[in-house]
């Protein structure tokens, strides 16, 4: 009988019913192997003694375990690696949700984007964040390159990231700078402003540097001074092709 070439395995030995994950609790979980998507993983949370109580008692466990796609073999998709159960995390809502992400397809595409780029262009070597909403205008600056992302084009490439808020922008972009050696917590992105640079020192930590990049100043539009009174956002303008101020007095 011809085995799997990439993990050995054969017919007999895939997993037929339940397998026991370990939870950080110190029980074992049954879980039904064919519950285990070859894509998602699935997230899995039991019952255990309440340790309080002064009769039996079941709560819910207040641990939860990630089984994530990667039990699997990547070639037969049928039987599970060897070391399956380094690969399940346990832990809090926020540990077990930070695990799963590394496995959401977009973030693995944000970060193969960073390893291509590295390997086109060099390391990073610091971010400066130009402008927020509508644009994001980011500048990626690399050994040899410097890579601009700029306005949006409809998919998840270089010009999605962004910065300054919580969402799902900046969410692909920390995976993308974490990827390139720059690890950002949720709140240092959610603080970053126009005018500020990311950068990594010989210690390898990162710092932000605010207010390191001198920003033009924006004009009105239709009068080209700087703002002097109330104005609005016009999106898109009709010959500017792009989002741009206009005084209300010029309206």
């Amino acid at each position: 009988m011809s085995g799997c070439k990439t993990c050995g395995g054969t017919s007999t030995t895939q997993p037929r019913r339940q397998i026991n994950v370990p939870c950080k609790c110190g029980s074992n979980v049954g879980v039904s192997a064919s519950a285990i998507d070859v894509q998602r993983g699935v997230i899995v949370v039991h019952d255990t003694l309440d340790p309080h109580a002064d009769e039996i008692k079941m709560v819910r466990c207040r641990y939860t375990t990630y089984i994530p796609p990667a039990v699997w073999c990547p070639s037969c998709q049928l039987n599970l690696v060897p070391q399956w159960k380094n690969l399940c995390v346990s832990g809090t809502s926020s540990e077990v949700e930070a695990a799963q992400e590394n496995y959401n397809p977009t973030v693995i595409q944000y970060r193969t984007m960073a390893r291509d780029l590295i390997a086109r262009y060099g390391s990073l070597r610091r971010v400066e964040y130009l402008s927020h909403y509508p644009n994001f205008e980011i500048n990626f600056v690399f050994e040899r390159q410097t890579v601009l992302s700029g306005p949006r084009r409809g998919g998840y490439d270089i010009h999605f990231p962004s910065l300054g808020y919580v969402g799902e922008g900046p969410r692909y972009a920390q995976a993308f700078l974490d990827e390139l050696g720059f690890g950002l917590t949720v709140d240092q992105m959610d603080s970053i402003e126009p005018g500020d640079v990311i950068e990594r020192r010989h210690t390898g930590d990162v710092v932000i540097k605010r207010g390191a990049v001198p920003l033009p100043e924006e004009v009105c539009w239709v009068c080209k001074k700087p703002q002097d009174g109330p104005w609005v956002l016009c999106r898109p303008a009709e010959r500017a092709g792009k989002s741009v101020h206009v005084h209300y007095r010029c309206l």
